[in-house]
């Protein structure tokens, strides 16, 4: 999708349904629609969910977690067993999720890893092979087979996507369960690195089902490098329209506009005020890549204009930060020929 659409913010929701609730609490939701001071009934309050909850909270309460439970809740919105919970979600993705940014000079020796040289503890310079973060997240999942791990890449066309990937291309074909459908053998510094690290290592990298690779990409970047055929047809899209989200976005923008000579002031909400650039842009034939999306401006930006627009003294103008200026008009296809930045 067209910048601002969120993507990012898409895979973080995504990452939530699938391995919070699917993995982890199996179909066990605790908070509503992920604000855990909202408190809702456990949906299906079955004896089995009842006996999961307690299965769940007494492992977390007897293992890693027994540091972090507080019998006595500090906050009355959160029971005290949730927080615990919540906080295991926090670690799971600080476990389970990979998240990473291809842009132009990122290489395959990034993504899967390649020998540095470090120094001994005798000054000597050798060499170690250092991974990386496909690696990683793949050796775990081979380690453990029934936890769920994502890899996330960011502005995957950045990149030369293919050959960032190399001869791992291969592998992203997947067959019905999940698994690659086709293995690989891998080049010789990394098969060393896996056969150190892997005790069930055959010699191949095939994908298991429980390690996911989603991306993102700005299709108004595909200038940057255009993905082949094939490396496309090996993935999944979904597609993120220029209103995704807007439909529970009301935000206010304050500005201050002018007609006929005189200048007037007051509140729009930001997706009434982006629909009308959009609209503009669309008059002037620009295709719906270039337009505005919901997620274009942050919360903190859009208080920062407000706040310049309601400043009335020039010398303190002169030293806010106003984003409808530095960053819409500058980023933006306002600044397109034929566009006016009215």
């Amino acid at each position: 999708g067209a910048p601002g659409t969120g993507k990012s913010y898409y895979i973080d929701k995504m990452f939530k349904e699938v391995f919070y609730e699917k993995f982890f609490f199996d179909d066990i939701r605790i908070d509503n629609e992920g604000d855990p001071t909202k408190k809702k009934e456990h949906e299906n309050k079955t004896e089995e969910n009842e006996k999961k909850k307690k299965e769940l909270l007494k492992g977390l309460k007897d293992g890693e977690f027994k540091n972090i439970y507080d019998p006595s809740s500090d906050s009355p919105e959160i029971p005290s067993d949730e927080k615990l919970i919540l906080t295991a979600q926090k670690r799971v993705k600080d476990n389970y999720f990979t998240r990473v940014t291809f842009y132009e000079d990122y290489s395959y020796e990034s993504f899967v890893g390649c020998y540095k040289p470090v120094k001994d503890a005798d000054g000597r310079i050798t060499y170690d092979y250092e991974a990386g973060p496909f690696t990683n997240i793949y050796i775990e999942a081979m380690k453990h087979p029934k936890i769920n791990y994502l890899l996330a890449i960011e502005e995957i066309n950045r990149a030369k996507a293919a050959a960032v990937f190399g001869d791992l291309f291969q592998v992203l074909d997947r067959d019905s369960e999940g698994n690659s459908e086709y293995s690989v053998k891998p080049e010789a510094a990394l098969d060393k690195y896996l056969k150190e690290n892997l005790d069930n290592y055959d010699g191949t990298v095939k994908l298991p089902k429980n390690l996911y690779i989603w991306a993102t990409m700005n299709s108004a970047d595909q200038d940057v490098y255009v993905l082949d055929s094939a490396f496309k047809r090996r993935w999944q899209f979904k597609y993120m329209d220029i209103n995704t989200g807007h439909e529970n976005d009301n935000r206010i923008i304050h500005l201050i506009t002018e007609e006929d000579g005189k200048n007037t002031e007051g509140d729009y909400t930001w997706d009434s005020f982006r629909t009308a650039i959009n609209n503009l842009l669309k008059n002037k034939g620009y295709e719906e890549d270039r337009w505005i999306g919901s997620y274009f401006f942050k919360d903190n930006e859009l208080k920062a204009i407000n706040e310049y627009m309601k400043e009335k003294t020039a010398e303190k103008r002169a030293v806010m930060i106003n984003p409808l200026a530095d960053k819409l008009l500058v980023c933006s296809a306002l600044i397109c020929r034929g566009c006016s930045s009215r």
